[in-house]
């Protein structure tokens, strides 16, 4: 009778514990693709947790995971380090709170998995190798789940439903079921903008992931030899290379503070205005580190126009210089400006402790074409006998914004010619047709054909 007492009495004392808050850090590195999350020893003891113990976490929705202790640095920070798929499943993102406690788990006895960034082949033991590389998995309906496969190959699933529902734990007797194996999954702009998304861009990636990343999940390596952290890195080169998606690859895949410096919401109707707008840009960003400050168009911010450069112009020169200035070094804060003409840009922003760190995105070459057409076209099913080798030779000069633009213009060519009285259809097309389409080097030669006319009329307009 005493023990049942006593057991009532713990659980009523967890149901009566306050939810802890706390404040979201970015997951270093070598958990990105971990089912962790990282609290001080303060935090644990607060919800009497162990490591191992599984979390409720609540942001702007619900998820879980398993609790780790935190870093020897972190003891003393009311935070918590999630990676980007705990991120986007309790949809917060670093810098907001989140509210932790306690889970109370349940066996799984069914969970529908749907895979979302690739097309998987019928396999009679698909179902029981996920199910083995889930043991122990905590999951909510509605999750994302990661499932890696070998070194570097990853299944991303959404759980579409749980039996029973609420926070539910996977184990050897749970029912595995994969839905939607024979549809077809095509990569679209919401797919996650991961960096082998971006073709012929390798060398690029690594340049200004070692800028950024290094620091952020290293700061011992720059405190022991006292490196000064770099500020400013200009992105440079011909429009639709790459700059603006190898940008956003970056903050998706690190999950910094992200804020977007935009030169039409800079300048008000008073002088007054945008300085006030960019000492707030600033601000916001020192309070949540770590931070990049996207600068598109920054020639028109600051233009390299000595003649008939305006007053207020020059004062956004000076006060972005001024602000630059003041950012400590210890600050974890990166601004990476995009221009098409370096020579465009004020020559005051190039100097050293400013955007001192220029990266070339030039039109990509015969090779890096042959990347980017593999890339862009991953779902190798829809295409029927295609020489990509001999579309890299014929397409030079194009960007890879117009290669994307190529490619889509021969899926449309493929739609005409597969469904001829596409404006009559009223019914949605069955999966058996859809699986029917295919793109074929017709398809490709009169898109080939209207995208050249297109970058020739782009080119004498120019002129």
């Amino acid at each position: 009778m005493n023990q049942i007492f006593r057991r009532k009495f713990k659980i009523i004392v967890i149901l009566m514990n306050e939810e802890i808050k706390l404040v979201v850090a970015q997951a270093r590195s070598r958990d990105d693709n971990r089912n962790i999350v990282r609290v001080n020893e303060d935090t644990m003891n607060s919800i009497e947790i162990y490591t191992g113990d599984i979390i409720e976490i609540s942001g702007n929705r619900t998820t879980c995971c398993v609790a780790w202790p935190a870093y020897p640095e972190d003891q003393e920070k009311k935070i918590i380090r999630l990676n980007k798929w705990t991120m986007t499943n309790a949809k917060v993102e670093v810098g907001k709170k989140v509210s932790i406690r306690k889970a109370f788990t349940k066996n799984a006895n069914t969970v529908v998995l749907e895979p979302i960034n690739m097309k998987l082949k019928e396999d009679n033991y698909l179902e029981r190798f996920i199910q083995s590389k889930l043991i122990n998995y905590p999951i909510i309906e509605g999750d994302i789940v990661l499932v890696t496969i070998g070194l570097n190959k990853e299944i991303i699933f959404r759980v579409k439903k749980t039996l029973p529902k609420g926070i539910l734990v996977i184990s050897t007797n749970t029912n595995i079921n994969i839905i939607n194996k024979k549809q077809l999954y095509l990569n679209s702009d919401d797919d996650l903008n991961n960096y082998e998304n971006l073709g012929g861009l390798n060398d690029k990636i690594r340049e200004l992931r070692e800028i950024i990343e290094i620091p952020i999940n290293h700061p011992e390596i720059y405190d022991y030899l006292n490196i000064r952290k770099f500020k400013g890195i200009l992105l440079y080169g011909p429009s639709g290379c790459g700059k603006t998606s190898l940008i956003k690859s970056i903050v998706d895949q690190t999950a910094v503070n992200f804020i977007s410096l935009n030169f039409l919401d800079i300048f008000g109707k008073y002088a007054e205005e945008f300085e006030k707008k960019l000492i707030d840009i600033f601000r916001e960003a020192v309070n949540n580190q770590p931070t990049i400050i996207h600068i598109p168009n920054i020639d028109l911010l600051a233009p390299n126009n000595p003649n008939n450069i305006l007053v207020p112009e020059k004062r956004v020169i000076s006060l972005i210089l001024e602000l630059i200035d003041k950012i400590d070094p210890k600050y974890t804060i990166f601004l990476i400006g995009e221009t098409n003409d370096i020579n465009a840009v004020n020559p005051s922003l190039l100097q050293p402790g400013k955007f001192d760190i220029l990266i070339n995105i030039d039109r990509p070459d015969e090779k890096k074409r042959l990347e980017i057409l593999k890339n862009l076209t991953k779902n190798e099913f829809l295409y029927d006998k295609i020489d990509f080798h001999e579309l890299a030779r014929m397409t030079e000069g194009f960007t890879g914004a117009s290669l994307k633009l190529m490619i889509d213009n021969a899926k449309l060519n493929a739609i005409k010619r597969n469904f001829s009285n596409i404006l009559d259809i009223q019914e949605e097309i069955s999966l058996d047709r859809l699986n029917g389409l295919k793109i074929i080097s017709d398809d490709f030669n009169i898109s080939l054909k209207k995208i050249k006319e297109l970058m020739a009329l782009n080119n004498s307009t120019e002129k």
